[in-house]
């Protein structure tokens, strides 16, 4: 029976179904973690074990060039193709291919020419008893190669979210999914908080759901209090957390944003770059609405620069204004109106001066951060003084 028979599909939020006359499956996604533990589990349900001796044939797939990527396809393509252990039940596992389209490597003619005889052979069915699973990096839904697998068998795609105000609910399914997995009751105060000290790095969220597993024992259930005893505020979330309490201009939670960084071994310079980067995008922002080359009043900022400057921004690379997604995009522009150009230009100086007494070694780090903090928040300048109005002249 050809794998097109079967027309079984996965979801990338269920548990992996290995069924009966599915021939192909395909994991994909830009979240590695989640893709690679779905399909340790799938390859559980297809392949046990103790069968893996004689039934499975493992193809490392990551390459480096169009060379190997021929290889590897041809490879795949003879190993589909050769009978099993006296005839028996074989899985071909293509494992981590960094070559399937849009990447690069997938245009090239040779490449091009042996991984369409592979979509050939998705498409016709693969030899009776014979699976194989593919699990790569990323995938894109409007290929011929995604759609001949998601034709012929099941596909899981595990992306992370493009938008920022996607992140969290992602965030908050990956933990409820772990909590689940580990047999952990947990309410929504409790997933909220998780997610909020932990991040979206979905490798973390297991490690500290395992955590907290091991400490509730058996009361199997984890509360907000648990987290907030037993979780730490991962740094990258914190850092992010700082800078905006920081453009937001909020003291408190600046203050102990940027204590938690250091309890947790940040370098204090490193904590000092984290503020300058975002005040330098702000301040490039600021300039680009007084001059009028960005304008923020729908979901994308629109931008309008002249040639010249567009090459400056150009040079900047990933630093550019222009490359930002635009909702990230957007959440900048509107802190950076709430500051005058002159206050941005005073708060590089301080962070400057704080930069040059760091490195000294002159003073207390933490005390010299917090000082930071309090003046960053409170910097105002004086609003320009009106221009003077002539007086009418006498009719």
């Amino acid at each position: 029976m050809s794998g097109a028979a079967q027309r079984k599909k996965s979801s990338a939020d269920g548990p992996p179904a290995g069924g009966a006359g599915v021939s192909v499956y395909l994991v994909a996604g830009s979240d590695e973690f989640r893709a690679s533990q779905h399909a340790r589990r799938l390859l559980d349900a297809i392949c046990p074990e103790q069968d893996r001796l004689l039934g499975l044939e493992e193809i490392d797939a990551r390459v480096d060039n169009a060379d190997q990527a021929v290889q590897v396809l041809r490879r795949c393509l003879v190993a589909i193709r050769t009978l099993g252990f006296l005839g028996g039940r074989k899985v071909v596992w293509l494992r981590d291919a960094n070559f399937l389209p849009p990447a690069r490597l997938s245009a090239r003619d040779d490449v091009r020419r042996w991984l369409d005889e592979l979509i050939a052979l998705v498409r016709e069915g693969l030899p009776a008893g014979h699976v194989l699973l593919v699990t790569s990096d990323g995938a894109d839904k409007r290929t011929a190669f995604f759609k001949a697998c998601d034709k012929a068998g099941q596909t899981a795609v595990f992306d992370r979210p493009e938008k920022s105000y996607q992140w969290k609910p992602y965030a908050e399914d990956a933990a409820r999914q772990s909590f689940d997995e580990a047999g952990i009751a947990i309410d929504a105060e409790a997933v909220s908080e998780f997610v909020q000290r932990v991040g979206t790095d979905s490798r973390l969220v297991r490690q500290e759901v395992d955590k907290l597993a091991a400490y509730v024992g058996e009361r199997r259930r984890v509360s907000a209090a648990d987290v907030l005893t037993l979780v730490p505020q991962a740094r990258e979330s914190a850092g992010w957390d700082l800078s905006e309490a920081l453009a937001r201009r909020e003291p408190r939670r600046a203050v102990w944003e940027m204590r938690n960084l250091l309890r947790q071994g940040e370098n204090p310079i490193g904590v000092l770059t984290q503020i300058d980067n975002r005040f330098r995008d702000l301040a490039l922002l600021r300039e680009s609405l007084d001059r009028g080359w960005v304008r923020a009043g729908g979901y994308e900022p629109e931008w309008d620069v002249p040639p010249d400057v567009a090459s400056q921004f150009d040079a900047l690379g990933d630093r550019s204004p222009r490359r930002l997604h635009p909702y990230r995009a957007k959440l900048l522009i509107e802190q950076a109106a709430r500051f005058r150009a002159p206050e941005l230009s005073r708060i590089r100086s301080e962070i400057l001066k704080v930069r040059e007494q760091l490195v000294s070694g002159f003073s207390d780090p933490e005390l010299l951060l917090e000082l930071l903090v309090l003046k960053l928040v409170s910097v105002r300048t004086r609003a320009p003084a009106p221009r003077p109005v002539a007086p009418a002249a006498p009719e």
